[in-house]
């Protein structure tokens, strides 16, 4: 395995880091497969070695993209391997993969060569150009701090897309290696706490709050922005997942087009869809539609 990892570190070497771009969320899967099926503690041991590997054919950059997705790798194989429950092994994935994302791009984007403030700067002059040539103003007192923010919950959604993606290559891969996985509970299944719809609510608030009245202090305005935007797109995951219970069994929509038709209004209407997620999460939609309330195929979860 360490061989193979070896090989892939000098063909992404002399494609100038080509791989480790486009291909990061691939990383994990050779210690996937490994402590899938010998555990923890003897995959330890080839996480030290491909470490090392890595640290005499790789640059630095390459060798902390090696070390902290084979330690997410190490960690899902290892969760499979244990029989753990299939949440706990995604929420594992999806944190450290935020970590390495928000450590990467923000907090050691020097290191390695991504320029926060310049890239704030190139944001900031197409802004500036758009609104000019519309006649148009944005409702945002501190435009830069704003942007600031967007990149900040877009990382943090990258890092979540990546381990989630990271999620679904192992589960194909490990089921043709006939490694026994516990199943996947339905999304049809799974009941957000309703708290949690009222904490989303309340952040969707405060980010209105701190848009039209903005506080004096800087920072503290900055983190009212950013939870408030976690917590609209929170509810709105789950107002695309209401809308497509609606559009897939009340309606009677195929399922692909139901699929394109959730995704554009996620996209294009995110406040009405953070509104319906909250009434998702909060009222006994969701129980209707379990318990048959409405007509749901088999209640199989396939949307």
């Amino acid at each position: 395995m360490a061989a193979i990892v070896g090989v892939v570190l000098i063909i992404n070497r002399q494609m100038a880091g080509l791989l480790q771009d486009l291909l990061l969320f691939v990383f994990p899967l050779p210690m996937v497969f490994y402590a899938a099926k010998y555990g923890m503690k003897q995959s330890t041991v080839l996480y030290a070695a491909v470490v090392f590997l890595s640290f005499i054919l790789s640059t630095p950059q390459t060798m902390f993209y090696v070390a902290s997705e084979m330690l997410i790798g190490l960690f899902y194989g290892s969760g499979i391997h244990e029989k753990k429950p299939t949440g706990r092994i995604i929420l594992v994935t999806v944190v450290l993969s935020v970590i390495v994302t928000m450590i990467t791009m923000i907090v050691a984007a020097e290191f390695f060569g991504y320029d926060v403030a310049g890239e704030l700067d190139m944001y900031m002059q197409a802004v500036d150009q758009a609104m000019t040539s519309t006649g148009m103003t944005l409702a945002v007192s501190d435009v830069k701090s704003f942007l600031m923010n967007i990149m900040i919950v877009s990382t943090l959604l990258t890092g979540v897309m990546q381990g989630f993606i990271t999620h679904f290559l192992s589960r194909v891969m490990l089921k043709r290696l006939r490694i026994y996985m516990e199943p996947i509970k339905p999304l049809i299944e799974y009941f957000p706490p309703k708290w949690s719809g009222y904490i989303g609510i309340a952040c969707v608030v405060m980010y209105g709050a701190s848009v039209y009245r903005p506080l004096e202090n800087v920072w503290a305005n900055n983190v009212m922005q950013a939870t408030g935007v976690t917590g609209m797109l929170y509810l709105a995951f789950f107002g695309y997942v209401a809308l497509t219970f609606i559009l897939r069994y009340m309606v009677g929509m195929p399922k692909g087009i139901t699929v394109v038709v959730s995704m554009l209004l996620f996209m294009m209407m995110s406040l009405p869809m953070a509104i319906l997620g909250f009434l998702y999460i909060t009222t006994d939609y969701h129980r209707l539609v379990i318990h048959g309330g409405l007509n749901v195929k088999g209640g199989n979860g396939d949307a």
